[in-house]
């Protein structure tokens, strides 16, 4: 039988690609490995936080800081589940990972928790502040924790099925990843709740579900009654020992807009 090829030519196989790129997976993996990735990698704040707290200088205090990365990842599992489509996935997948990465890079560069006034801070900053803060520094940071997680994320093949198959197996990994953070939650409940009750500012280094809970808290309050009433206050307030003067009585006023504790200090004390 007569080769087709011409004389001198040789038949060289076709390259393989490799086994990850060829079967494609079950979302549950893709879901996993970024919420486990947030969860530890891009939550180093809040590990740097419980090390000042001499969390980590006995056993019991690694195994609570395992049942607490477990919760967060449990917890974003959840709040994937719904967005578990073909269409939205790997997008959502993406915008926590980049808000998770911008909330570590700005909490460890300049000591600030993200809260509902962060974000509106945030949302107003002109140009030239943003200018400002655009650094090398956040360039890597983006780069390393955001834009090569991004890429593995979006060209890893997955396997979404049938509209009704995947709206169960969504309702499933959902229940149990509710399940997880209630077992984990009751597990780990008496370091969990001493801790975040004596140290509340820990809530707020959460990370990415602490810029998810300022976004929210912020597109909600148009919707939320306020009663509250903004009250004079020091109407009796006179000056001690007046003295007969025709200048008015000097008034100093030291504002600090975005000030941190780290700028103040008395007397030479923290």
């Amino acid at each position: 039988m007569m080769s087709s090829f011409p004389t001198g030519w040789t038949r060289r196989p076709a390259p393989s690609k490799p086994l990850a790129l060829q079967r494609p997976r079950h979302p549950i993996w893709l879901i996993l490995a970024a919420s486990i990735w947030m969860a530890t990698v891009s939550n180093a704040p809040l590990w740097f936080a419980l090390k000042e707290l001499s969390i980590f200088d006995r056993f019991g205090g690694w195994l609570f800081a395992i049942a607490f990365a477990l919760i967060i990842a449990s917890s974003l599992i959840l709040l994937v589940s719904m967005f578990t489509w073909r269409w939205t996935l790997k997008p959502i997948l993406i915008g926590l990972m980049l808000l998770a990465t911008c909330g570590s890079y700005f909490m460890t560069t300049y000591h600030v928790v993200i809260d509902s006034s962060m974000v509106v801070n945030a949302l107003q900053t002109n140009l030239l502040e943003v200018r400002d803060l655009v650094t090398l520094k956040l360039a890597l940071s983006l780069l390393v924790l955001w834009v090569l997680p991004s890429i593995a994320l979006w060209y890893s093949p997955v396997a979404y099925g049938r509209w009704a198959q995947r709206a169960g197996h969504n309702l499933l990994q959902a229940g149990v990843a509710f399940v997880a953070i209630v077992l984990l939650t009751l597990a780990s409940f008496s370091p969990l709740a001493s801790t975040m009750r004596n140290h509340k500012e820990l809530r707020y280094l959460i990370n990415p579900l602490n810029g998810i809970y300022a976004l929210t808290n912020i597109a909600l309050k148009p919707f939320q009654n306020e009663n509250s009433q903004i009250l004079p206050t020091g109407l009796d307030a006179v000056i001690a020992n007046p003295r007969p003067s025709s200048r008015p009585p000097l008034l100093i006023l030291v504002l600090g807009e975005t000030g941190r504790s780290g700028n103040f200090g008395l007397n030479g004390y923290e």
